[in-house]
């Protein structure tokens, strides 16, 4: 997933981006959670995780597709991201990677 790429997937979320050359600043809308739930596509590593960490700080529960290089690249993810997540997003970890 490009710069371009991740930019639109995370304009799902509803976050206010803003891009110089080969960089991207991504900020929130909400004081209390500052992204959107979405449906989302992670399409390579890099892009993929980090369409997972901004899920986390997002309202409402996020759907992401094509998830097998994130799988692929971080072994074990459900059990390193438990310490990030409220018992809920947990339970949603548990659906969507077997946690």
């Amino acid at each position: 997933m490009k710069l371009q790429g991740l930019v639109t997937e995370l304009h799902k979320y509803e976050a206010n981006i803003q891009v110089l050359g080969s960089k991207a600043t991504v900020y929130g809308k909400g004081k209390t959670s500052p992204f959107r739930s979405s449906q989302v596509n992670a399409n390579d590593l890099h892009g993929g995780i980090s369409l997972v960490l901004v899920s986390l700080s997002a309202e409402g529960i996020t759907e992401i597709s094509a998830t097998s290089h994130v799988d692929r690249g971080y072994e074990n993810l459900e059990m390193k991201l438990q310490g990030l997540t409220s018992k809920d997003q947990r339970a949603s970890l548990k659906n969507n990677w077997g946690c």
